[in-house]
């Protein structure tokens, strides 16, 4: 069955559209599936577009930008009022649920899911901050927003097939890490008002680093019936920024926050690495 079909009969798209949407389909199956397209992006984003500062900042200072936008996005409003997260925390427990339950019928509803998510990530580069005023993390940015039009992508052409019977359980090792991803506590401590309002209205679905892992976990239990482009696309910024964290926990930086991202490097890494087999 060729792509042309599935469009045809899944969207009913006129010729022009439907030929511009295979177009972009080749592109993008095409770039990701090359090296050298990662480089170009990991350089572009990370080294040679710099944040932007109303108030401006010198050189020295881009790391401290960063950091102090990243503690202060706009997304993490979403949590402080409660029920914006609580909304996107049980959201994904009833797609976890259709896709149990109604099988590859539910894909689509994940998909949906995903593209919104990654969408208001994309808010998690700006903050107003008291240092540098209004701040757009720039790559971050370009990086969010790139997933978040390949998840638009995917939702277009529905090369996922999830739900049902999972492929391979040895791959069932993901859940604790998904788990934990989903919880994110931001804190060692023992209180249970805190521990249960992190899990159910926690930073889950506002941060990248805490949101992937969950995303990916579910693609890697259904791997290989999934879009491989998207897969790798997501995790490859997520891998980026996990091994940055965690690196910075050597130079005194939060050894708690370096733990909550190891989910996000082990999935990152193992759901770049799956997407290479040959099947």
């Amino acid at each position: 069955m060729t792509l042309k079909f599935i469009l045809y009969e899944r969207h009913g798209l006129s010729g022009g559209k439907m030929e511009l949407l295979e177009k972009i389909s080749r592109v993008i199956d095409y770039l990701a599936g090359k090296w050298w397209f990662y480089i170009i992006m990991y350089v572009l984003s990370f080294w040679v577009i710099p944040p932007y500062a109303s108030r401006g900042y010198s050189f020295d200072e881009i790391s401290k930008v960063v950091e102090v936008t990243l503690s202060h996005a706009l997304t993490y409003r979403l949590v402080d009022m409660v029920w914006p997260s609580l909304l996107l925390h049980v959201a994904l427990l009833v797609v976890v649920a259709a896709l149990m339950i109604r099988g590859d019928r539910a894909s689509l509803l994940f998909d949906s899911y995903a593209l919104i998510v990654y969408a208001i990530l994309i808010g998690q580069g700006f903050a107003f901050t008291e240092e540098y005023g209004f701040v757009i993390l720039t790559g971050n940015v370009l990086l969010a927003s790139l997933v978040a039009a390949l998840w638009a992508w995917e939702c277009m052409v529905r090369r996922n097939r999830l739900g049902g019977r999972i492929p391979d359980r040895r791959r069932l090792w993901v859940i604790p890490l998904a788990t934990l991803a989903f919880w994110s506590p931001v804190k060692p401590v023992l209180d249970p008002y805190l521990l249960l309002k992190w899990f159910l209205a926690g930073y889950y679905g506002v941060a990248y680093c805490l949101t992937t892992p969950v995303i990916l976990s579910i693609l890697i239990l259904y791997y290989p019936r999934v879009n491989k482009a998207v897969m790798r696309f997501t995790a490859f910024p997520g891998l980026v920024f996990g091994i940055y964290v965690i690196l910075a926990a050597f130079f005194g930086a939060s050894k708690w926050s370096a733990l909550l991202h190891v989910p996000l490097v082990v999935t990152c890494a193992y759901a770049l690495i799956l997407s290479l087999k040959r099947d």
